[in-house]
């Protein structure tokens, strides 16, 4: 998501935030004031996200497994609701996303190498050497675990809340729920980065020596 600098509304004019989370708030008051239902007002507000998940992948020329993933759940969400009559599926469609997440997160525990090193491989020039060292591996299974904790539990909490929250508010507070509770995580992770210190290269003559022995 890109920055257009120019005050505090300058995040409201991309065009991801104007779909996933602008639109869909206008769209369900307004047809909400006009006597639509919930459901249709509901299935209404999702197609704005689906055009934005359409929208990346135009641009981007592929179909990533976050958008895939995205899609899905939205089709899932409309196809459940018109079939059964209840909005509230579409009103956490966003669950099955952060939940799938956090599963694969957790799950990736049970393997040598947990989700966060293998990112950290992909984006990093260096990440075949960061994944190999045992301080660093530690540090990325823990930070695997605190993601997939977070993810789940945001999912666990949106899905909660759609049960005692009324559906004007849900839909106005959900695009908050991610931020507020993976946000001190990203904050947590960076920090904690940042404070690892990093281990010394070794010199040349030093690995010189290392090989002779």
């Amino acid at each position: 998501m890109r920055w257009i600098p120019g005050g505090g509304g300058g995040l409201l004019r991309t065009p991801s935030v104007r779909l996933n989370v602008v639109a869909p708030i206008v769209a369900y008051w307004v047809l909400a004031k006009l006597g639509v239902g919930a459901v249709g007002a509901l299935a209404v507000s999702a197609v704005f996200p689906a055009a934005a998940g359409v929208l990346a992948v135009w641009r981007r020329r592929q179909l990533d497994p976050l958008a895939a993933l995205s899609l899905t759940a939205i089709a899932a969400g409309l196809v459940t609701a018109l079939v059964f009559g209840d909005g509230r599926v579409l009103l956490v469609k966003e669950s099955l996303i952060t939940g799938t997440l956090g599963v694969v997160f957790l799950g990736s525990l049970a393997t040598s190498r947990p989700l966060v090193a293998v990112l950290r491989k992909r984006i990093s020039a260096s990440g075949g050497r960061v994944a190999g060292q045992a301080g660093r591996s530690v540090s990325a299974r823990a930070e695997t675990a605190v993601w997939g904790l977070a993810l789940v539990g945001e999912a666990a909490i949106r899905v909660g809340l759609s049960y005692v929250v009324p559906t004007g508010v849900m839909v106005t507070i959900s695009p908050l729920l991610a931020p507020l509770v993976l946000g001190p995580v990203a904050l947590w992770a960076v920090r904690a980065r940042r404070r690892r210190p990093a281990r010394p290269e070794p010199s040349a003559a030093e690995s010189l020596t290392r090989t002779g022995r």
